[in-house]
């Protein structure tokens, strides 16, 4: 098959300042001896995609069979399939949202959906399989929570952690060398930008990533590896065991009542569809958004900021590209 085939529509998470990040919970005592090479096993074979957008499903359920220690594989289709109204609702998935929901909702295990079609179609499936039985399922197995890191936190989260961590990143022409060079993704950019890809990180040696991907065999038997400086990496994120929470940021004097939230909203469409186009086009300029649903209209949102200069300066950013915006602020 044509490595070209595999669709690339990771769409990136919006800024969101309320997301907790690794570095705001991890345990600062003491010094941590990062190891040359280290490896989170994985307990079973790549998976494979084919032509389907379904990169972050796949990520996010080898992420819970390692992180719960799985003895059957989870559901890919049934991570794909289940969205809000809010959530957007193209090909491909927004990283953060899919999170959410297993948070929320849970995943069932592949024997219970063993579906991997095109969204939106795969909703149909969700009928055919038993929609009210599948979420019951599903509830058995919910994730506790979710957190964001930074590069830097990569190789001390998976010593510490033991755990593995799902990656997107931006694709240009040549990362499809990875094809034909044993799986090694080639650190810089050249070429056009082809869209955005979801995997997840189960190791390194040195300053090399080992990546699981979802192309089945191709590469290095499924693997691909990447340099831990590239500046192809856009999100990182992981999956845990315990429910997280953000620690509150320290005020001088009386702890306000309330607090105000920046959100950079553009465009209102009647129609869904114009919205998801715009997210689209953005994401290709590297900007992630998301679509709010307003009674009659969708409006594409982004980022939400706790600092107005952030928002300001996403603002600036989006009026430099030609885009009419403005912030709204939020109680």
């Amino acid at each position: 098959m044509d490595i070209k085939n595999y669709k690339l529509t990771c769409l990136g998470s919006p800024d969101d300042e309320r997301d907790v990040l690794y570095s705001d919970i991890a345990c600062a005592d003491g010094e941590v001896t990062i190891p040359y090479e280290l490896d989170v096993p994985y307990q079973f074979g790549p998976k494979n995609q084919f032509k389907v957008g379904s990169c972050v499903a796949h990520s996010l359920s080898e992420c819970e069979e390692i992180v719960k220690q799985a003895n059957e594989q989870f559901s890919v289709g049934f991570i794909y399939a289940n969205r809000s109204d809010s959530d957007f609702q193209g090909s491909g998935m927004i990283v953060r949202e899919a999170l959410a929901h297993l948070v929320k909702e849970g995943n069932v295990l592949n024997k219970d959906f063993p579906v991997n079609e095109e969204y939106p179609g795969i909703i149909a499936f969700l009928d055919k399989y038993g929609k009210e039985l599948l979420f019951q399922k599903a509830t058995s197995n919910k994730s506790k929570g979710y957190v964001r890191l930074n590069v830097e936190d990569i190789k001390r989260y998976l010593t510490v952690e033991k755990k593995p961590i799902i990656i997107t990143v931006k694709v240009y022409d040549n990362f499809y060398e990875l094809q034909t060079n044993g799986g090694n993704i080639p650190s810089e950019p050249s070429g056009k930008l082809c869209g955005g890809h979801c995997m997840l990180i189960v190791g390194f040696k040195g300053d090399k990533l080992k990546i699981l991907n979802s192309w089945g065999n191709l590469g290095d038997n499924g693997y691909v590896h990447l340099d831990l400086s590239s500046s192809i990496i856009k999100e990182l994120w992981t999956l845990t065991d315990e429910k997280v929470v953000k620690p509150p940021t320290p005020t001088p004097g009386p702890t306000p009542v309330g607090s105000i939230l920046y959100r950079v909203q553009l465009g209102a469409f009647k129609v869904r569809a114009y919205a998801d186009e715009l997210v689209l086009e953005l994401s290709k300029k590297g900007i992630d958004s998301c679509v709010r649903i307003y009674p009659d209209l969708f409006k594409v949102q982004c980022g939400v900021f706790k600092v107005r200069d952030n928002a300001v300066a996403m603002q600036n950013k989006l009026k430099e590209l030609g885009y009419d915006c403005f912030i709204v602020e939020v109680k």
